[in-house]
């Protein structure tokens, strides 16, 4: 006689995803925090709101806290990084 499989059978915990039985791996226990740009406040995953409204995940609530600072200061460094590099340019072609 052929056995049946019942869905606890089926559903086993997995390393490290989420499968259809809500079994979830130990990677996605830790909580994930979002900076809200709209609301300027930190949500979670339990409660993120639509992905162009967020930045993130960040590890830590004060990461997400401070991702505004922190886009910021990468926009600034990238933009200095570009002028060098545009100066750069400019001054090899002066050259020839």
């Amino acid at each position: 006689m052929q056995e049946r499989h019942t869905l606890e059978s089926r559903c086993q915990p997995a390393a490290s995803t989420r499968d259809v039985c809500g079994w979830v791996g130990e990677d996605e226990r830790k909580m994930s925090f979002w900076y809200n740009v709209d609301t300027g406040k930190v949500e979670t995953d339990a409660n993120r709101s639509r992905g162009e409204q967020v930045l993130g995940p960040y590890a830590t609530e004060a990461d997400a806290q401070a991702a505004l600072d922190k886009a910021r200061a990468n926009t600034e460094k990238w933009d200095s990084d570009d002028r060098s590099w545009n100066e750069k340019g400019i001054n090899d072609s002066d050259a020839d």
